[in-house]
């Protein structure tokens, strides 16, 4: 399937238009009075840990809601106009919560095997990896809009869908296969058609860096990080960084954050400086999160706190980090503590 002209041309224009967007001044005030929250889905005690996104500290706690008296299973969390989404395994749904209060507002449901999911504001894309489909939910109308299945090929060769990604009218899916490589597949978000596909290494996930207007796929097997075209899917350079897994980039900053799940707590968290254009990516430092398992990665809005979870069945742990350098070029990150959520955080989010 070709991507029409006039959509080609759209995409470029606004990825030109979204990368030559300069970031406002920036100053101690800015940084001070982040009112904004970190929200962690606690996979293992079913339910949220609300984090001040200046400090760290624990807001409160918030349950998800029971169905047929049994908790649910967080996953990943997203924040969209007013409302938090959070994929409950569990219950096969995406809970909704108002982003000031926490109350219940409803609940979307998806398909068996709620996992990754990403959002552009307007619509969310939910991978559930039981079913090997992804639920589609228009967040205007509050309905599923369309429920996809995976390419039949892959799924009868064993891959399930795993991350997802949807920008300026495109969604981007990884499958994953163990000890296989992996792919990523680009779609329409007009047609939800699959346009095209690309092998990349084994465990993909995915980020659209919009500095560089790049598809940015860590792959943990293969110990590195694919920098794609987001319509070709074609290879425009590669970093070594040995179990990248998680992925994240602040809004106003050139530093994009990788974890080496497979690290241990010893460098295990790589700062990469974007480049603009044609420069290529780099890796400008690697340091210790000093505990185990260093899984997905958020940051506050102007870029100042990185927060990681470290994963598993026994850990309570959220990582807290500061970048040191200008947010234009950022040199790395230091540690300045830890902060005890619910059992086994999983994804997390910044909420406004």
């Amino acid at each position: 399937m070709n991507i029409p002209a006039n959509r080609r041309v759209l995409l470029g224009a606004a990825l030109t238009l979204t990368t030559l967007t300069s970031a406002p001044a920036l100053s101690a005030q800015h940084f001070a009075h982040d009112r904004g929250k970190i929200v962690v889905a606690n996979r293992g005690s079913g339910d949220l840990s609300v984090l001040s996104a200046q400090s760290g500290r624990v807001l409160r706690t918030v349950a998800l809601p029971k169905k047929n008296d049994m908790a649910g299973e967080p996953m990943y969390v997203s924040s969209a106009g007013r409302e938090v989404l959070v994929g409950d395994r569990k219950h096969d749904r995406v809970v909704r919560f108002d982003a000031r209060t926490f109350r219940v507002l409803g609940d979307y449901p998806a398909g068996k095997g709620v996992f990754h999911q990403w959002t552009d504001g307007h619509r969310l894309w939910v991978n559930n990896d039981v079913d090997n489909t992804t639920t589609v939910i228009d967040l205007h109308r509050h309905r599923v809009l369309r429920t996809i299945a995976m390419p039949q090929d892959l799924v009868k060769d064993g891959y399930k869908n795993h991350d997802v990604f949807t920008a300026y009218g495109f969604a981007w899916i990884s499958m994953i296969k163990s000890n296989a490589d992996g792919y990523v597949i680009l779609y329409s978000g007009r047609t939800f058609q699959p346009i095209r596909r690309a092998k990349v290494g084994g465990d993909p996930h995915l980020w659209f860096d919009r500095w560089t207007t790049t598809l940015v796929v860590p792959s943990q097997d293969a110990g590195r990080v694919d920098f794609l075209d987001p319509l070709s899917l074609a290879k425009k350079s590669s970093l070594d960084i040995p179990g990248a897994h998680g992925i994240y980039s602040p809004h106003y900053s050139r530093a994009l954050y990788v974890t080496n799940i497979t690290g241990g707590g010893t460098d295990d968290l790589y700062n990469v400086r974007l480049g603009y254009w044609r420069a290529d990516p780099k890796v400008v430092s690697k340091a210790s999160t000093g505990s185990n398992v260093a899984h997905n990665i958020t940051a506050n809005f102007w870029g100042t706190r990185v927060f990681v979870t470290h994963s598993g069945g026994t850990s309570k742990t959220v990582s807290i980090h500061a970048p040191q350098g200008p947010f234009w070029a950022p040199t790395g990150t230091k540690l300045i503590g830890t902060v005890d959520v619910g059992l086994n955080p999983f994804g997390l989010a910044y909420v406004r």
